[in-house]
């Protein structure tokens, strides 16, 4: 942002990753709030359903993977250059139109099931978590569950696999 606020000339699309540092979807929704006209191509290894949808609900233009040809690059920077949007095989059409239509329910994950899920990373056990947020365990059960419910998910370790997944974990950035 810092970068941005100093240019003299902006950018017509910024290719961004969902995983970053400062997490790519509130870096989108960021920039997209000060300077509406600029466009996004994700470039990403996040590949859950749910990192696509609220990457296109915060504005992207485009979303693909990064094993992506060099050519599939390049159409989709021209499609978003030339035609404000580049449909992809993660990113369809119709997921782009579910999205802005509200047909796709994209839940809400709070701070602290944020701060669950790195602890859960850590290998620490529901009570150590409880004790570490300062909550009770039936309400780290409940963190838990929630990610169960909302994302269709069976255990804990397939909330840490789906939140490295959407780049919810950097696991460059775990204790």
């Amino acid at each position: 942002m810092d970068k941005l606020n100093k240019a003299k000339h902006l950018p017509l699309i910024c290719i961004i990753d969902v995983d970053l540092p400062d997490n790519g979807y509130d870096v989108v929704k960021a920039i997209k709030q000060r300077w509406t006209g600029i466009k996004f191509l994700v470039f990403t290894d996040c590949d859950t359903e749910y990192a696509v949808a609220r990457m296109i609900q915060n504005g992207v233009n485009g979303y693909i993977l990064k094993n992506s040809t060099e050519a599939q690059v390049k159409k989709a920077l021209n499609d978003i250059h030339k035609k404000g949007v580049h449909y992809s095989k993660i990113a369809p059409k119709e997921m782009f139109e579910a999205v802005h239509n509200n047909e796709i329910r994209i839940p809400r994950i709070s701070v602290k099931q944020l701060i669950y899920l790195e602890l859960a990373a850590q290998g620490l056990t529901n009570a150590k978590i409880a004790e570490n947020m300062e909550q009770s365990p039936r309400t780290i059960d409940g963190y838990r569950d929630k990610f169960i419910n909302d994302f269709k998910l069976k255990n804990k370790n397939e909330i840490i696999t789906f939140a490295i997944r959407s780049g919810l974990l950097n696991l460059n950035e775990l204790k």
